[in-house]
């Protein structure tokens, strides 16, 4: 990334990890329960992987290892998915509490020293016998993808392919890249992130970073379940709506250190 940030947004990036990891962990024991409008949310562990309180899920331990590739390159290279594909097998070898059903199939199969391009045949296997893929958890990773390429919206849609197809690889003509649901709602949120983090301080700023990133409407599969609170509070929402609780502060407030 060629982009100079002030140190506005510099606090603001980080702030975007540490919030994101902050409120995985927070919600981790709240998984598809219902969470009354008036609960105060602790760290409680437990849920469908028994946590213990405070440890965070799957879905911060896969972003670690997309912001270490980050670091080792740039992500759209077989160089840097080597070090993503590389930390998610590690992480999977270690036995982690729980891990997504799509992820556990794709990890399993590839192996405790898989490369990026052995994970993307597992993938890809796993999408033969099963005929589906796609699932959020190559939405749930991404923010590390969103802020090492926040000057090139380009790389930035290329580089959140490249690592959801290592375990994800549906495609879906519906979409306006053909890609995966999923994948789709990937790029929409990464847009959110860029802007909420390049924004001044105190601005919600635009809700999606370009056209490419907006997904065609299509008819609601289910009556919403989402009711009246400060942030639009879910019921059954558990991490995602704690962490929905983590980003106002972030951006209302003037440092996450406060």
């Amino acid at each position: 990334m060629t982009l100079t940030l002030t140190a506005d947004q510099e606090d603001r990036a980080v702030a975007a990890l540490l919030g994101s990891a902050l409120g995985d962990a927070l919600g981790a024991g709240y998984e598809f329960a219902a969470v009354a409008p008036d609960l105060e949310p602790g760290m409680i562990g437990g849920g469908l992987g028994n946590f213990a309180p405070g440890e965070w899920t799957d879905d911060t331990a896969q972003a670690v290892a997309v912001a270490r590739g980050a670091v080792a390159g740039d992500l759209r290279t077989e160089r840097a998915l080597d070090v993503v594909a590389a930390g998610f097998a590690r992480w999977f070898a270690e036995g982690p509490a729980d891990v997504g059903i799509q992820t556990r199939a794709v990890l399993q199969l590839a192996g405790p020293d898989a490369s990026a391009a052995r994970m993307r045949e597992a993938a890809a296997a796993v999408h033969a016998r099963t005929g589906r893929s796609a699932g959020n958890g190559a939405l749930m990773r991404t923010a590390p993808v969103a802020l090492a390429h926040l000057d090139d919206p380009e790389a930035l849609v290329q580089a959140a392919l490249a690592v959801a197809a290592l375990t994800h690889v549906e495609a879906d003509a519906g979409s306006p890249a053909r890609c995966g649901a999923c994948w789709s709602g990937t790029r929409c949120w990464r847009g959110r992130r860029r802007c909420s983090t390049t924004s001044p301080r105190g601005s919600r700023g635009p809700t999606c970073g370009g056209r490419g990133c907006v997904r065609p409407r299509r008819p609601r599969r289910r009556p919403s379940r989402r009711t009246p609170g400060p942030w639009g509070r879910c019921r059954r929402r558990g991490p995602r709506s704690c962490r929905r609780r983590c980003r106002w502060p972030r951006r209302r407030t003037t440092s996450w250190r406060r």
